[in-house]
């Protein structure tokens, strides 16, 4: 189980849906919810000033209004890497587009891409992914 983790989506229903499967599985302790990049990178900051731990996964959407998913990314590469250097990010989207799939894999700030909504099955695939990592 982590202790903390984020998930950053403009639609309240997928951050809820997000929520309950993560607590219901006792995947996190806490779930940190954010409805915009910018509320994200603010919520970040206040911990990087307070001294508190990132999130260990930050669950990101990537199509947002105003700033989407890859803003977040290139915003997020400029937070201080102490706080940030454990933390993964998981990309979460509908899209279908095989380009912009190909596109979030690449990214390197991105470890995993997820199809919406979150389910057990795919927490169980961050799991392994993060399994394998620490090999």
């Amino acid at each position: 189980m982590f202790d903390k983790v984020m998930v950053i989506d403009d639609s309240s229903a997928d951050r809820f849906i997000a929520a309950a499967v993560i607590k219901n599985s006792s995947f996190a302790a806490e779930v940190a919810g954010c409805e915009s990049v910018p509320a994200a990178l603010n919520y970040l900051q206040s911990l990087t000033e307070s001294g508190e731990p990132f999130p260990r996964l930050i669950f990101l959407d990537l199509n947002m209004p105003g700033k989407d998913g890859y803003d977040f990314l290139e915003d997020f590469k400029f937070l201080p890497q102490g706080p940030r250097q454990n933390t993964t990010i998981v990309m979460l989207s509908a899209t279908d587009s095989y380009e912009e799939i190909a596109r979030m894999q690449a990214h390197p700030l991105v470890s995993v891409f997820l199809k919406k909504p979150l389910t057990d099955d795919s927490l169980k695939e961050v799991e392994e992914f993060l399994e394998l990592k620490a090999v």
